[in-house]
């Protein structure tokens, strides 16, 4: 990630989330005046595009004790739906069911490392079944030599 679109996604990822969250409370708060009050007023306001209205609402009349059941449960409604999405997020980012290589610099075989090391084309009887490296008609079997089949290097026997 280059410098600028650092400074840009740390300067606005934070102005986008505080305003993505001040949206899902007034459209919560909405929501429940319709649930809770059983009155249509308030949604239509906030549908008609009066975004503000919700939150006008909550601090002028804060002392109302059916507004207060309101701010809670608009409250509590975007704490949830936060960590929802929040969660998604990480996951979205982490992706746990993606391998990754190791950290130490080594690296994952390929079919021509594990030809090069004689781990390929094993003869039954001989040597021992590691497992199969490939999908479908294209995987081979990955063997070890048992050790009475390793012929010693060159110029020492």
């Amino acid at each position: 990630m280059k410098r600028f679109e650092k400074i840009t996604l740390l300067t606005l990822g934070p102005i986008a989330a505080a305003c993505g969250t001040f949206y899902a409370w007034s459209l919560n708060y909405s929501v429940a005046s319709w649930v809770i009050l059983k009155s249509p007023t308030m949604w239509k306001s906030f549908s008609g595009g009066e975004i503000f209205m919700p939150i006008r609402q909550a601090t002028a009349y804060i002392d109302t004790p059916s507004v207060m059941r309101l701010v809670k449960a608009a409250t509590t409604a975007t704490f949830v739906e936060a960590a929802v999405a929040t969660g998604a997020i990480a996951i979205a980012v982490l992706r746990p069911w993606q391998v990754r290589p190791p950290s130490d610099g080594s690296r994952f075989a390929t079919l021509d490392d594990l030809k090069r090391a004689g781990l390929i084309d094993g003869q039954p009887g001989k040597s021992i079944l590691l497992g199969t490296f490939g999908k479908g008609r294209h995987s081979v079997d990955v063997v070890q030599p048992l050790l009475d089949d390793i012929r010693p290097p060159l110029g020492r026997e």
